[in-house]
């Protein structure tokens, strides 16, 4: 195999890395798709919860999960999909699960939970971006290997 698509490591922690771009990906994809696919009731929770235009906010942070998604799913370009999930992330985080106002205490109990799950989530898709690119297995790594090739192709005939 080529030493580009090695180049990370050895291949059972690309492979390892691999399962789970496809994982986390599929999960935001998923939610992403989800959002619009119950856009009424995604729109009614998020106006219940005092967000401003919430038809709005939930077709701009479905967009952004499928971006983001799609993104870390594929290794298209990861740094866009991981500033898609932060930016989907960091204002649902706040102004959703803010459980600091809530006074129930089992519904706090479950908005603060909701809050340090989502930061945690920030935290893992902020690791994505200490990993070096472009990804094994990735269309990033594809393209940038069909670029290599066709360069030395192109040194080949001019030699």
């Amino acid at each position: 195999m080529s030493k580009l698509l090695h180049s990370h490591g050895d291949t059972p922690s690309m492979a390892a890395f691999l399962v789970g771009r496809l994982v986390v990906g599929g999960f935001y994809l998923y939610a992403g798709i989800d959002n619009l696919l119950h856009l009424g009731e995604k729109v009614g929770y998020t106006a219940y919860k005092g967000a401003p235009f919430p038809l709005l906010a939930v077709i701009i942070a479905s967009i952004l999960l499928i971006v983001g998604g799609a993104s870390i799913l594929t290794g298209w370009r990861p740094a866009i999909g991981v500033a898609a999930v932060i930016l989907f992330l960091a204002p649902v985080t706040l102004l959703l699960h803010n459980f600091w106002v809530i006074t129930e205490p089992q519904m706090q109990m479950i908005e603060m939970h909701a809050f340090l799950s989502n930061v945690a989530l920030m935290g893992s898709a902020l690791l994505l971006l200490g990993v070096p690119q472009p990804w094994a297995w990735s269309v990033d790594s594809s393209a940038a290997l069909a670029k290599r090739r066709a360069a030395d192709a192109m040194g080949v005939q001019s030699a």
